[in-house]
């Protein structure tokens, strides 16, 4: 319907979020996250999706939430951002359309009144940190380095 925004709703604990399916690049089956030394602790590792390395960020301690082990059951959501994709873990979601009057702002906060609850519609882009880019590419760019010192050790 005219008028309508798709989103995609997931739940963390017994809250619920959404996002626009806009920013959303995809949706994954939970898979193993590879675990990265010395990383942020809102930084859970990272996947390979079609040999594409995502990050997965660990949005639950955005929320305040405790850490939560990775199951089966959930799913990782992987989004668009200014900074990259990047993917977090959710435990279960849904998709729904709903109308720019069903929104409504408090502070920085926009909510959908549903018969569930309320649902709190996120920005993707608040949902990832700088320092946490920032630490990420520091990261990236020493395992380059260290595999080009790798090779030049190999050719000597």
């Amino acid at each position: 319907m005219a008028g309508e925004i798709p989103i995609v709703i997931f739940r963390l604990d017994e809250q619920q979020y959404a996002l626009a399916c806009t920013v959303i690049r995809r949706i994954l089956q939970a898979v193993e996250i590879a675990e990265i030394p010395n990383m942020p602790k809102s930084i859970l590792g990272v996947i390979n999706v079609e040999g594409e390395i995502i990050t997965v960020n660990d949005i639950r301690q955005h929320f305040g939430l405790p850490h939560s082990q990775l199951s089966v059951k959930d799913f990782i959501v992987i989004v668009e951002s200014a900074s990259g994709p990047f993917g977090f873990v959710v435990n279960d979601i849904d998709f729904a359309a709903v109308s720019k009057r069903e929104i409504s702002c408090h502070g920085t906060v926009n909510v959908i009144k549903s018969t569930q609850g309320l649902i709190y519609l996120l920005d993707a882009e608040q949902l990832i940190q700088q320092q946490d880019w920032d630490t990420l590419q520091e990261l990236t760019q020493k395992n380059r380095d260290d595999k080009e010192i790798g090779k030049r050790d190999l050719s000597s």
